[in-house]
C-alpha cells in the first residue's frame, strides 16, 4: 500500500515508475501525489491533530486552576465571601449560609459551561480528523493502478462502512464494518488479519452496483453500452439531489439501455 508520506531514503527504494507519483517539499519528505475529485483531496492533517492536542491542554489547564481554586476556598466563592465579610455582624447565619450555596452553584454552573464548550468543541475536531484520515486513506486506495475508481462515487459506501477507534498507545485506527455490521477479516496467507481499506475497496468491485465506479470495469450486461460511453468521451455524472448509489445503479441501467 503507497503511504501518503515517505523520506526520501524510503523513495529512492521505490519503483522509477511509483517513484513518480510523489512530490518532494521543504522539509525533504515526499507527499503521495492524488488528484482532487470533486473538492477532494489528500490534505495534511497535523495541522488538526495539533488543534486537537492544544485543546486538551487548554482543558487540563483549565481543569488545574480550578482545582486549586477549590483547594484553596474549597467551594466558596472569594467574591461572595468578600460580600458576606462586608456586611454587619449582625446577619444571621442561615443568611450566610444561603449567600453562600448560591455562590457555589454559580460557580459550578460556570465550570459545567466550560466544560461542555470545551468538549463540544474537541468533539468537532475529532470528526474532522477521522473524516479526513478516512478519505485520504480511501483516495490513495483509489489512486492505485489495480483499485483505481471514482473516490466521488464510492467515497459514501466506503465512509459508511470505516470506523475510527483509538488503539493501545492512544492514536487512531480505522477499522473496516462487514454488510452484516461486525469487524470484517481478510485472508493473508495462512492467518485471517482485521480487514483494510484496500480490502474494502476491493470487495465493493465485486459488487455489481459499484462496479461503474472502477476503472476497467464493467456492469453485468451492459459492457458495450458503458465502453461505447467512454470511447466516446461521455461521463458519468448525478443530479445535486443524487446519492452516490443512485448514481450508480443509473449509470448501471443506462449502461444496459
Amino acid at each position: 500500500m503507497l503511504k501518503a508520506l515517505i523520506s526520501a531514503e524510503d523513495h529512492a527504494a521505490l519503483e522509477e515508475s511509483i517513484q513518480a507519483l510523489y512530490t518532494q517539499h521543504a522539509d525533504g519528505k515526499l507527499r503521495l501525489l492524488v488528484e482532487p475529485v470533486a473538492g477532494w483531496a489528500l490534505e495534511d492533517v497535523e495541522g488538526l491533530k495539533r488543534t486537537v492536542e492544544d485543546r486538551k491542554q487548554r482543558h487540563a489547564k483549565a481543569q488545574t486552576e480550578l482545582d486549586a481554586l477549590r483547594e484553596k476556598y474549597g467551594d466558596l466563592d472569594p467574591e461572595a465571601a468578600r460580600e458576606a465579610m462586608s456586611r454587619p455582624k449582625g446577619n444571621s447565619k442561615e443568611d450566610i449560609d444561603k449567600h453562600v450555596k448560591a455562590a457555589t452553584e454559580r460557580l459550578e454552573q460556570e465550570y459545567v459551561k466550560k466544560l461542555e464548550a470545551a468538549e463540544a468543541g474537541r468533539t468537532k475536531i475529532r470528526a474532522q480528523l477521522e473524516t479526513q484520515m478516512v478519505d485520504a486513506a480511501a483516495a490513495a486506495v483509489l489512486a492505485k493502478k489495480e483499485t483505481g475508481g471514482s473516490f466521488a462515487l464510492l467515497q459514501a459506501p466506503i465512509r459508511s462502512r470505516v470506523r475510527v477507534e483509538e488503539d493501545d498507545d492512544g492514536g487512531l485506527k480505522t477499522v473496516i464494518m462487514g454488510a452484516d455490521g461486525k469487524p470484517m477479516y481478510a485472508s493473508r496467507g495462512n492467518s485471517v488479519e482485521p480487514a483494510t481499506i484496500e480490502d474494502l475497496v476491493k470487495s465493493l468491485r465485486d459488487i455489481p452496483e459499484y462496479q461503474p465506479a472502477f476503472h476497467g470495469t464493467q456492469a453485468s450486461g451492459g459492457g458495450t453500452a458503458s465502453a461505447g460511453r467512454a470511447a466516446s468521451g461521455q461521463a458519468t455524472s448525478r443530479t445535486s439531489d443524487q446519492s452516490p448509489v443512485e448514481a450508480l445503479r443509473a449509470h448501471y441501467e443506462g449502461a444496459g439501455a
